[in-house]
């Protein structure tokens, strides 16, 4: 077997092997999100599902949650164009 199909054999055998870290999905998946904030805002909603949780501080400071798709996108953008 030709060494570069067996690797490619090896690697599909251990998929943990190949598996990004969380620290790297993490930042990766921050890293899209403001970029889609700040260039198309009205977007940001199809990063959320309804299963999501979308939680911010309002005006007076307490933490307020919101759990759909809908609302999300319509918080989201609003903070975005009050800052």
């Amino acid at each position: 077997m030709p060494k570069c199909v067996l690797q490619m054999a090896t690697q599909a055998a251990s998929p943990a092997a190949i598996l990004p870290s969380a620290q790297v999905v993490g930042n990766a998946f921050v890293e899209q999100y403001y970029h889609i904030l700040h260039q198309s805002p009205e977007l940001v909603h199809k990063l959320y599902q309804d299963s999501s949780i979308l939680s911010m501080p309002d005006t007076d400071g307490l933490m307020s949650s919101v759990t759909t798709m809908q609302v999300a996108n319509a918080i989201v953008i609003k903070k975005h164009h009050e800052t």
